[in-house]
């Protein structure tokens, strides 16, 4: 094994990383360690065992699918262009693939305090997509747009495939709908 110095962060973005590619089953200290390139000794050195550290883990992707996000849309302004900021930092910080989000909402159907964090989440993004929607339509469309948005976000790996190849294209149009 190399003899590389990680952090704590490096440990729970491993640990996104497996689960996002293999499911919460598999995020497991040897497989983690590893990936990483490094002993078991290593995890220990942060983490006192596999529970402490799956608690971390969906705790630090909570903060940062909410807090993280939130810190890049701004607080007022033209509330288009804050839907726009919202999109990108959906997809800014690998951490928030719609695939992770996948894939913690599967763990969440094992594991209670899991599918806590993930009501949570949707909560503050709910409330937040109510909030923009609501400055520039009524009560009832806004309602309808979070729920078109909410859909398309976990709708985007089908977003992302077609014969087209311009996943990028059709998510612009989907946030082009929303906005208008």
């Amino acid at each position: 094994m190399a003899n590389v110095k990680l952090t704590r962060h490096d440990w729970i973005d491993a640990a996104l990383a497996l689960l996002t590619d293999e499911g919460i089953d598999a995020v497991r200290v040897e497989p983690l360690a590893r990936r990483l390139g490094v002993t078991k000794g290593s995890f220990y050195g942060y983490f006192t065992g596999l529970e402490v550290f799956l608690v971390e883990v969906i705790r630090v992707w909570e903060i940062d699918v909410t807090e993280g996000i939130l810190a890049q849309v701004a607080k007022d302004g033209d509330p288009r262009k804050r839907m726009r900021q919202l999109a990108v930092a959906l997809v800014s910080h690998p951490n928030r693939t719609v695939h992770t989000e996948l894939a913690v909402r599967e763990w969440a159907r094992k594991a209670p305090e899991v599918d806590e964090c993930v009501r949570r989440v949707q909560a503050i993004q709910w409330d937040l997509l109510m909030q923009i929607f609501s400055e520039f339509c009524d009560e009832r469309e806004a309602t309808y747009r979070s729920v078109v948005a909410m859909s398309a976000r976990l709708a985007t790996p089908m977003l992302e495939g077609g014969p087209d190849g311009d996943p990028a294209g059709r998510i612009e149009f989907v946030v082009q709908q929303l906005i208008r």
